[in-house]
């Protein structure tokens, strides 16, 4: 066998490139002297082995010479059974099951979603694709509207998306579970979280919602606390949706002008103005219905794992 002198192996490493990847040092520095003696003693070149696909075998058009020394080791994949590996990655993820929802959710809320629509489902819509930006965006109207409803469609939709649902929190229990970690008994086990976790949570998670508000206490505490909730996930582009039974006016004074201006930005308020959803005589849920709800068990996440709702953040 025979082998190149050093000045023929630097040859033939400066113009690889040139010459099919089977090619040995040797093979190659034949070829350039060859190349350098004129056309009459060059070297035939061999025709490189066609190309197949890795999958199903069909002979592909053959690619230029960079790609084809760049994929000599892994294989080509027809444009046929590239689609056909595409379609089993979309139908696996369409397949996946979907999050369940953390334990605070309305249960009614959850049901009668399936219901939503006409007007309500054109604004929750709008909503979505507000939201879908990273908007702070204020639902408000009246009681019995639909308001929370639209929310859980909303939430069903990021679901349907392989998202987490999120966190939905009435603005009491909010400020009642930031309070509750002030215990002395916490660290005996009656309270798994901490306020800055807490703290951490909502202004962290992939979407919160704050229903209620006019419920809140207005304490300087609270407005630090709100505001400080607030602007992080308006800094870090998180969709919000605060709900609440007031005024536009109502809710700015409620929110203050930090926080409103940053909605008004990003999403602005939008009102129910329609007349009230809720009709006396309405045929309750059946336990089979309640039921197909796959609940975690954390109230703020979906990785608690599904089963009934558990309850271990405690509300004072």
């Amino acid at each position: 066998m025979k082998i190149p002198t050093p000045q023929q192996q630097k040859e033939a490493q400066a113009n690889a490139h040139r010459f099919p990847s089977h090619y040995t040092y040797m093979k190659i520095a034949e070829c350039l002297e060859a190349e350098r003696n004129g056309p009459s003693e060059a070297v035939e070149q061999p025709k490189p082995p066609p190309i197949q696909c890795r999958e199903c075998g069909t002979e592909m058009d053959e690619p230029d010479e960079v790609l084809r020394a760049l994929c000599s080791n892994h294989g080509f994949v027809c444009e046929a059974c590239e689609k056909k590996a595409e379609e089993a990655r979309r139908l696996a993820w369409e397949r996946r099951p979907l999050a369940p929802w953390p334990s605070l959710w309305p249960e009614r809320a959850i049901l009668d979603q399936e219901n939503c629509s006409g007007e309500p489902l054109r604004l929750a819509k709008v909503i979505e694709g507000l939201l879908a930006d990273g908007a702070m965006v204020g639902l408000i109207g009246d009681r019995g509207r639909g308001k929370t409803v639209m929310a859980a469609w909303i939430a069903q939709k990021r679901r349907e998306r392989r998202e987490e649902p999120g966190i939905y929190l009435r603005a009491a229990d909010m400020f009642a579970m930031l309070r509750g970690t002030w215990d002395k008994d916490r660290d005996r086990g009656r309270h798994s979280e901490t306020e800055q976790g807490l703290m951490s949570r909502f202004r962290e998670c992939e979407f919160l919602v704050i229903d209620e508000i006019q419920e809140r206490g207005l304490s300087e505490w609270e407005n630090k606390i709100l505001v400080n909730i607030l602007d992080h996930r308006y800094a870090s582009l998180l969709p919000t949706l605060i709900m609440g039974n007031l005024s536009a006016e109502d809710l700015a004074a409620n929110l203050g002008p930090s926080i409103s201006d940053r909605m008004a930005q990003t999403g602005g308020v939008v009102e129910c103005n329609w007349p009230s959803l809720r009709q006396p005589g309405t045929k309750p849920y059946t336990k089979e219905q309640r039921e197909s709800i796959q609940w975690s068990h954390c109230p703020f996440t979906s990785n608690g794992g599904l089963g009934f709702r558990g309850r271990e953040m405690q509300l004072h």
